[in-house]
Parts: structure tokens; C-alpha cells; sequence
């Protein structure tokens, strides 16, 4: 917050500085109030309060206050003062300072409240008067919508008052298109105003019908469809929700224009100049003002609708005002004469226009019009131009019509109506001629059941002549009580329900008893009442004969349907292709528990017993029994009867075309259920077979599989080649599974990949602790990851099933066997074959390692674990041939401990053992991997250095004698010191072509050593 102080005392200022220094507030000082006015013109928006001292010097504070308002009004001003003058604040006040505080009562809180206060004041004192300017701007406004002209001017007038009541920079008007189907919501800008220097937005039509999805606008529509108004600042919102306004736009406002319960459109008000915040007071008032436009955009759709129907209506409207026509519809200016004519007629100049018999009823009926309270109608003749006549019905009304009095008057045409009313009359001359010469009887009785007219075909039925029936009832015409009773009860009928009856009678005549068939029909009066029944009586004594014989015949092909086991059907297509059925045979009932009536009633019933599955190929059948040429189709399908069980049917199809197009066709249907039965035992009885079949086969694949994997195993010499023939063979015995070999280290207790196949999830070194089956010594399968203890060294995603396998060999726990299934859960064989592999395979590993074992126990030392004699023997065969053909060198050395005997005879044995154990442990950490070293005897040592010269292995063998001076020996808490080393050195082929000639020369060198005092190296001569 800024803040502007006037005062000539700069202590005072400071000490003001002081007080506002714990708040966001900046002080600037002015000293004079002149200076302050300057500044202020300039910069207004720079500042929020102005603080004014009225003990400025010169009693001047005052004047100053009223200057300051006067230059720069509307400016929220507070004024301080030395000592409390009560007269000087009332006076302050009434200038138009917010506040007047006394400097000594002053403090930090007080002083910050006091500057919220007056600009929170101040801010609604504005806020009142823009909300005023709003009312007032509304007020013009609906004076304008109540007298509507030019609608876009309306409009556009309208938007102008509003943004400048508010002070806005723009504001528009948009229609919103509603979303259909899931469509995006669209807007468009129809109209807009803005202040001078504002850019136009309408002209470039960026805003003409545009996606509201990802905009403000789609953000706010469920706010905007609640009739809530929206508003925000460009500093809320990140750039890329305020691209869809204007650059130019700093703030915005949105009022929706609701139009039955739904948003028409939206009134925007946009502030180009400042980030606006807007008060409840102006929300309120634009509401408002929403609502008002609302209001005139539904009038003036319901003047335009009103116009539209107008100008569209086949009826013809005039209005008469001062005995002239001034207005004439599209329908009048065509039927009656052009507009122009009409206007320059006097009233009596308009009455050529209507029949000459018909003008004396029509000026007598519009005889004081003016004070008519209810409009009269008549119907009446007009001449058309070529001097013919039509008929029109006449209604007249007084109006007003532009504030004053006038006569509507409204013409439909009857012309066609009185046509229809002559032609129907001439048609019931010639309908009467019709049934005086039509066979059967014809009469019409009224309310009283008595005749009104009966045709000539009755003397000829009963030999009474037809005038001797008008006027009378039946029982006054002389028939029988029964037939009276009979016909006397579906009259009634008749005129209760009005409704036609069908009645079945018989009657005595004098050619014979016969049977009858009457319709009565209502006739009904303008009221919609029955005012008479027509009867029409024909005689159907033959058609009920054979009816008779039709029923007989029928019930003969009935017992011969109930005969058969099958179902017989009958139907027929119409002409769109569907069917209906005119006879099921009983059996139906028995097949599917459903009485005949249920499927004659509706075909669709049919389909609605077949089975859901087979449904498209019945309609798939009944659609070529009526489209192909095919004369006969047959299907097989399944029905589920009445009680909910399974049948099925053979249905077979005769399709039979008549000569006239008609499609019928007679249907058996055959119940296949013990057949299909049997058929299904013997399809499962046949799979049942080829799948023991291919387990067989499968078994002797794996048992092949397996033999030949064991006799690889028995003929592999090194654990690699075991891990390789598990690698190749494991895929072929589980084709469908991934795969791992695992081997345990025992040292470190891990487990780690040797060979591995297909498609595995699982790590490839793990603690033997990570898996179930290491931890219980016995296979763990898992079939369903999600329910089951999962190994740790199964990795994500966890395959649907998997099973580990213990590689266990003279109880020893060697490794793991590791399957995964990737699709389904595991075979119980394939557990079986499994264990198997995992049991041949540790078996192997197990004799391998025993080999090891004892080759090692051959060729080493037991006591040193270094090599033995033996081990030297070969070991030097083998490279003294290699150093000849090569030509390379070959370097030994002979070591002797200096008076072992002392250690032995001083400390035991036992002692002994231990430094030759240490020494050679020593030996084997400082040699080369490719050197040798050899127990030679009791405490000699002998150490083969191939590809060395003999200065090279005398430098080594001085620098291992020296190491060994360094060694220090415990045993039993006693530290076996002074451990010496004396050594020969020879080097092949200068002291020898034979490992034995190598071996006196070093000895020879060794005795030659200790003789000369021992703990040194001499070389052979």
C-alpha cells in the first residue's frame, strides 16, 4: 500500500515512518500541499491514502484539505491534528476527510486500522455510486426494451449504458450454443461496445462460434447455468486458461442471461486498464441487469414469433383505423387487393369487395365497434377479382394498435368446407340411392330404437313392406320376444360404449330358418355423442355350413396330429417377410409345456423359447424359407420348455408358394434330445479317448526325453557340461514353461543361475533363504500369485503359476529347480516330470563333485592342501614337454624350514602341523596362478614357475623368503617367532634337460644353503 503524507514538519513524518514500518505500507512525504495536488494530477493511481496534517504552518491544514478534495476528488483522505479540536474535525469531516485522528493518540495498530478503515470506506462509498450509475443505466434501459424499436439498436444502446455506468472498458454480448449429442458447448459474439481507444473485437470475428472446452467459459458454465455471476483478474490465472480473452484484458466480469431455466447467453464486462475487483453492491446491480436483457431479448422473440405467424398465416388479418386500412397480412394483400389499393379505400369503397346479399348483415353487425367488450363473428361471401365467390368466416375485434383504438379483422376461407358440406350431401342422396338397391339389409335406428330408414332388401327377406318399420320398434313391428331381447341389448351397447358390435342371430322367415351377421356402427352428432346406429344384416346361413365342415375336417387333421410324436405347424408370410402361425398340433404342449394358444397369440413366442444362442440362426432360417427358392430347410437348435429344461429340436421347413404370391409353409418338429444325448457321450467318450491317447503319447515323448537326458548326464565329466545338457533338454520336456538352474554356493549361502530357458521373472542370484522350497527341502508350487506365499527371488509381474523344485543329493541340498507358467496353472504331470529332472540332475551333480573329491584327495596334500608329489611329478612332465616346444624356461625352487625339529621337540607336533599349514597357505597366496607349489617332504616345499629365468625365480625366492620372516604363528596363546627359510634355486634347460636333473641340482643348491648358515637362497651351479 502507498501512502501520500502532507506536512511541513519532516519530524513529524518520520515519526509517522516509525509507526507504519511493522506494516506493507510505504510513506511518502510531501511538504507542500500544492506540491501534493501536482503529484497526485499526475499520479493518482499511484497512491491508496492520502494522510494530511491540518496544523500545517499558517493554519493552513484546512484550506489545503478543501483544495486538495476539490483538485483531486474522490480521494480517500485522512487527516491528523496536534491536539483534539472538535470544531476542526466536524469542519474536516464535512470537507470530505474520512477520518480526523489526534497525533498523541496515536500507535502502530490504530494507525494501520484506521488507513484499512477509510480506504475500505472509501472503496464502498465508489462502489455505491457505480452501483447507482448500474441502477440508473437499468432504469433507462427498460424504458427502452418496454417501447421497443430497432432491436440491435435496443441492444447496442443498452450495452453502451452499462459499461459506461460501470466504467468498463469493453463490454460484449455473447449467445451460447448448447451441446448436442456430446458436442462441445459453443458461444458466439453478437454484439458489443467499447470505451474509446479500445480495439473492436466483433469485426474480426475471433469469437464466432468458439469450443468452450479448455476455456474460463467452460469452467464456469455449471456456475453461469446456476445463475451465478463470475468474475476474475488476469493474476489468477495461469496464461494459458487466459488465452481465450483478448490480449488487452486485465479482468473480467460474467453475467448470464438465462431464458427458460437455461443460459441464452452471457453480458461481459471486460477492464482493460486495472486488475478490478468488483463489490457485492455492483454483482448484484449487473445481475440485475442480466436479467432485464433477459426479459427483452424473450419479448422480442416473442414479437418476432408473433410477426412470423402473422405474415405466415394462411388466414388474412386487417386492421382498420380512422376508415383506413393500415395494415394487411401476406395472406390478405394476396387474396383481397395489394396494400396500397387497401390503404386508399373508404369503408364504403371496401364493401365491393363482399357479396351484395351478404354487405346489410355485415354493416349492421359492425355498427359500434368502439365499444365493443367481445369480438363478433359471422361467416359471409367475398368476391374475388374475376367476380367468383368464396365463402370466409368474419371475426372482428377492437385493438389497440399503436396507442390508439382500432378493428382488427380475421377472414378464413370456408370456400373448401362449404364445397365438402355440398359434396357430402350429394354423397348421402347417392348413398341412399345404394342401399335401397343393395342385397343385404341396411336400417338406422334412433336413441329410442326405433327405425328411422330400412332398405328394400328387407320386404324380400320377410315379405313386409319397408314403410310399415319407420318410426316403430322391433317389437312393435311384431318379431319375436328373444330376437328383441337380442337385438335391443347390442343397440344399447352401441350408444353406451360407441363402439361397433358384431351380432350372430337367427331368424324365421318365410323361405326358411336362417343365420345372420349384423354390424352396428355409431353415428355420432357434433358433440361427440351417438345420435343413431346404422345396422347392416346380411344372411350367412352358407358360409356357416362350411364353417361347420371346416371344423370337422379340422378336428379329423387334429386326432391325426395328436397321433404323431412330432409337432406339426402351419403358418403363412406376409409381404414384409415376417410370419404367422394359423396351427400348432397339441403335441407342442408336450414338447416344450407351452399350450398351442401360446404360439398362435404371438409367432414371437417361438424365438422366445429357443435358446439365446441359437436365436440368430432360427431367424436366419425363417429368412430364407422366405427369400431363396428353396422348397424345403431344415435346422437343428435348442429350445428350453416351460419348466427350464434343455430339448432339442429337428425343424423341418416345406416351404409352399401359391399362384398369388401368397408364402405359406408346413413345419415338423422333431424332439433330438436323447439322440443329441447320445450323441454327446459318444463326442466326450472319443475326446475322452484322444486325450488319453495324447497323454500317452506325450509320456512316451517325455519318457525318451528323459533317457536320453540321463545318459547325457552319466557322460558329462565337468558340472558346465551338466548345466549345458539341462539348458537343451528342459525345453523340449516343458515346451510351454520358463525355466532355471539353479546352484547353491556354501560357502556364502547363495543361489545362483547355471542354465535358463523361455521366459522368466525371477533374479538371477538370490539368498538360498529367499525361496520356499530351499527353506522346507521339498517342491513349493504356487497356482494363483495373488493368493499364495510368493518366493522373494520371483520378480514383478508375478507369473500366474510357478513351481521350485530342490536339487537334493545324499541329503545335501546342491540347488533349485525353478518352472514358470505364463498361461494357466501347471500340469500335476508336469510336477511329476519335474521332480524327476530335479532328482537326475542332483544325483549327477552330486557324482561329479564325489569325482572331484577324490581326484583332489589324489593329487593334494592333506595336511598343506597343497599339491603332493604325485601332483609335482605329472605336473612337471607336462610342462618340460610344453617348455620345449615352446622354447620357454622353466623355474624351481626348493624350500626347507630352518630346525623344524626345534619347533617340534619345543612346542609338539601338533604346533608343527600348525606352521606348516600356515606356511603353506602363505606360499599359495604370493605365487602366480600359474606357478605350482608341492609338498616335497615332511618340511620341504617345492614350487614349478613356468616361463621364469633363473634370476627371475632367485628375485622371487628371496622375496618369499623374507615374507616368511615376517609370518607370525600362534598357538595356544604363545607366539612361534623366528621362522626362517632356506632354498635352491635351478632353472630349466641351464642346470637340466630332466625334472630329476632339475631336482638334484636344486637340493644340491638347498644343502649348499644351509651349510653356509641357513635363511638365504643359493642358486645351482
Amino acid at each position: 500500500m502507498k501512502i501520500l503524507y502532507v506536512d511541513d514538519q519532516p519530524n513529524r513524518a518520520r515519526q509517522l515512518e516509525q509507526l507504519l514500518r511493522p506494516f506493507d505500507m510505504q510513506l511518502i512525504h510531501i511538504a507542500s500541499s500544492a506540491k501534493a495536488v501536482t503529484l497526485l494530477k499526475r499520479n493518482r493511481s499511484d497512491f491508496d491514502v492520502v494522510l494530511l496534517n491540518l496544523n500545517l504552518s499558517g493554519a493552513q491544514g484546512l484550506k489545503a484539505l478543501v483544495h486538495m478534495l476539490e483538485q483531486v476528488p474522490g480521494l480517500p483522505v485522512v487527516a491528523l491534528c496536534d491536539q483534539l479540536d472538535h470544531d476542526l474535525a466536524r469542519r474536516a469531516i464535512r470537507a470530505g476527510a474520512q477520518d480526523v485522528l489526534p497525533r498523541y493518540l496515536l500507535n502502530s495498530d490504530l494507525l494501520q486500522r484506521v488507513i484499512n478503515y477509510a480506504l475500505e470506506r472509501k472503496q464502498a462509498e465508489e462502489s455505491l455510486l457505480r452501483r447507482d450509475e448500474i441502477l440508473k443505466a437499468i432504469s433507462i434501459i427498460a424504458n427502452l426494451l418496454l417501447y421497443m424499436g430497432n432491436f440491435e439498436e435496443v441492444i447496442t444502446e443498452a450495452l453502451a449504458l452499462l459499461g459506461k455506468a460501470t466504467n468498463a472498458s469493453r463490454v460484449n454480448l455473447f449467445i451460447h450454443h448448447p451441446a448436442k449429442n456430446g458436442d462441445d458447448l459453443h458461444f458466439s459474439l453478437r454484439y458489443e461496445w467499447d470505451a474509446p481507444g479500445i480495439p473492436n473485437l466483433l469485426s474480426g470475428g475471433l469469437f464466432e462460434n468458439r469450443s468452450a472446452s479448455g476455456t474460463l467459459i467452460g469452467e464456469w458454465w455449471p456456475s453461469l447455468e446456476a445463475n451465478q455471476v463470475v468474475h476474475a483478474r488476469r493474476s489468477e490465472y495461469p496464461p494459458e486458461a487466459w488465452a481465450v480473452l483478448p490480449e488487452d484484458t486485465l479482468s473480467i466480469l460474467i453475467a448470464p442471461i438465462k431464458i427458460r431455466d437455461s443460459v441464452w447467453g452471457t453480458v461481459e464486462f471486460n477492464d482493460c486498464a486495472v486488475e478490478r475487483v468488483w463489490s457485492l453492491a455492483e454483482i448484484e446491480a449487473l445481475q440485475t441487469a442480466a436479467s432485464l436483457l433477459a426479459a427483452g431479448i424473450q419479448h422480442h422473440e416473442m414479437l418476432e414469433g408473433y410477426r412470423a405467424l402473422v405474415d405466415h398465416s394462411l388466414q388474412e388479418l386487417l386492421i382498420i383505423q380512422d376508415n383506413r386500412v393500415v395494415y394487411a397480412n401476406p395472406a390478405a394483400v394476396a387474396n383481397i387487393a395489394p396494400l396500397e389499393h387497401l390503404r386508399q379505400s373508404s369503408p364504403e369503397e371496401l364493401q365491393r369487395f363482399i357479396h351484395p346479399e351478404d354487405r346489410p348483415m355485415l354493416l349492421q353487425s359492425m355498427d359500434g365497434w368502439e365499444q365493443w367488450t367481445a369480438p363478433v363473428k359471422q361467416e359471409l361471401r367475398l368476391l374475388k377479382p374475376d367476380g367468383s365467390v368464396r365463402w370466409v368466416e368474419f371475426l372482428a375485434a377492437r385493438i389497440t394498435y399503436q396507442n390508439r383504438p382500432a378493428l382488427q379483422v380475421a377472414l378464413l376461407d370456408l370456400t373448401e368446407r362449404k364445397e365438402i358440406e355440398n359434396a357430402l350431401q350429394r354423397s348421402a342422396e347417392s348413398m341412399r340411392t345404394l342401399f335401397e338397391h343393395f342385397p343385404s339389409v341396411v336400417a338406422r335406428y334412433d336413441r329410442n330404437l326405433r327405425y328411422q330408414y330400412i332398405n328394400r332388401a328387407v320386404e324380400e327377406l320377410l315379405d313386409i313392406p319397408a314403410e310399415r318399420f319407420i318410426g316403430k320398434t322391433q317389437r312393435e313391428v311384431g318379431f319375436p320376444e328373444q330376437l328383441v331381447k337380442q337385438w335391443e341389448g347390442a343397440l344399447r351397447r352401441v350408444f353406451e360404449r360407441g363402439e361397433e358390435v358384431l351380432l350372430e342371430y337367427e331368424q324365421d322367415t318365410p323361405h326358411g330358418r336362417v343365420t345372420r351377421e349384423a354390424h352396428l356402427m355409431p353415428e355420432f352428432s357434433s358433440d361427440g355423442s351417438v345420435d343413431s346406429i346404422l345396422a347392416v344384416s346380411m344372411d350367412i346361413t352358407e358360409r356357416k355350413r362350411v364353417q361347420r365342415e371346416l371344423e370337422k375336417a379340422l378336428d379329423e387333421l387334429q386326432m391325426i396330429a395328436s397321433s404323431i410324436s412330432d409337432v406339426l405347424w402351419v403358418g403363412e408370410f406376409n409381404p414384409q417377410g415376417n410370419y404367422h402361425i394359423t396351427y400348432v398340433s397339441p403335441v407342442m404342449e408336450k414338447l416344450t409345456g407351452h399350450p398351442s394358444e401360446f404360439f398362435l397369440r404371438d409367432p414371437g413366442n417361438w424365438l422366445s423359447i429357443v435358446h439365446p444362442e441359437d436365436r440368430q440362426k432360427v431367424v436366419e432360417m425363417d429368412q430364407r424359407a422366405y427369400h431363396s427358392n428353396l422348397e424345403e430347410i431344415e435346422g437343428e437348435y435348442r429350445l428350453i420348455d416351460a419348466s427350464g429344461r434343455l430339448r432339442w429340436v429337428r425343424d423341418n421347413i416345406r416351404i409352399i408358394r401359391l399362384a398369388d404370391g401368397t408364402v405359406r409353409f408346413v413345419g415338423v418338429v422333431s424332439d433330438i434330445t436323447e439322440r443329441k444325448a447320445v450323441e454327446q457321450d459318444l463326442q466326450e467318450a472319443n475326446q475322452q479317448l484322444m486325450k488319453t491317447v495324447s497323454e500317452l503319447e506325450e509320456r512316451s515323448r517325455e519318457a525318451v526325453l528323459f533317457n536320453e537326458m540321463g545318459d547325457l548326464l552319466q557322460n558329462c565329466i565337468s558340472v558346465e557340461e551338466i548345466y549345458h545338457v539341462v539348458s537343451m533338454t528342459c525345453p523340449r520336456l516343458f515346451p510351454a514353461l520358463g525355466g532355471a538352474l539353479y546352484i547353491i554356493d556354501r560357502r556364502q549361502n547363495f543361489a545362483e543361475t547355471v542354465a535358463s530357458w523361455g521366459e522368466m521373472r525371477s533374479l538371477q542370484v538370490f539368498e538360498a533363504d529367499s525361496c520356499w522350497a530351499l527353506r522346507r527341502g521339498r517342491p513349493h508350487i504356487v497356482e494363483q500369485t495373488e493368493n499364495e506365499l510368493i518366493c522373494r527371488h520371483v520378480t514383478l509381474p508375478f507369473p500366474p503359476s510357478y513351481l521350485c523344485v530342490p536339487l537334493i543329493a545324499q541329503s545335501e541340498t546342491i540347488g533349485l529347480l525353478h518352472l514358470q507358467c505364463h498361461s494357466g496353472h501347471l500340469a500335476s504331470r508336469c510336477q511329476q516330470v519335474a521332480n524327476m529332472v530335479a532328482e537326475r540332475v542332483a544325483l549327477a551333480i552330486s557324482n561329479l563333485r564325489l569325482r572331484e573329491t577324490l581326484r583332489m584327495q589324489s593329487i593334494r596334500d592333506p595336511l598343506t592342501n597343497l599339491y603332493n608329489r604325485r601332483y609335482m611329478d605329472e605336473t612337471m612332465h607336462r610342462e618340460l614337454s610344453r617348455a620345449s616346444r615352446r622354447g620357454h624356461p622353466i623355474g624351481i625352487i626348493m624350500m626347507d624350514i630352518d630346525h623344524f625339529k626345534v619347533f617340534n621337540d619345543s612346542y609338539g607336533h601338533e604346533a608343527g602341523d600348525i606352521i606348516l599349514q600356515t606356511l603353506g597357505a602363505y606360499l599359495l597366496m604370493n605365487v602366480r596362478n600359474e606357478d605350482s607349489v608341492c609338498r616335497y617332504g615332511g618340511e620341504e616345499f617345492i614350487i614349478i614357475m613356468p616361463e621364469c629365468t633363473l634370476e627371475e625365480t632367485v628375485q622371487r625366492a628371496n622375496e618369499l623368503r623374507k615374507g616368511a620372516e615376517a609370518l607370525t604363528i600362534s598357538y595356544r596363546g604363545t607366539l612361534l617367532g623366528g621362522l626362517t627359510l632356506s632354498g635352491g634355486v635351478a632353472a630349466y634347460p641351464r642346470n637340466g634337460a630332466t625334472f630329476a636333473e632339475l631336482l638334484q641340482a636344486c637340493d644340491r643348491a638347498l644343502y649348499r644353503a644351509k651349510q653356509i648358515g641357513r635363511n638365504q637362497i643359493a642358486v645351482a651351479e
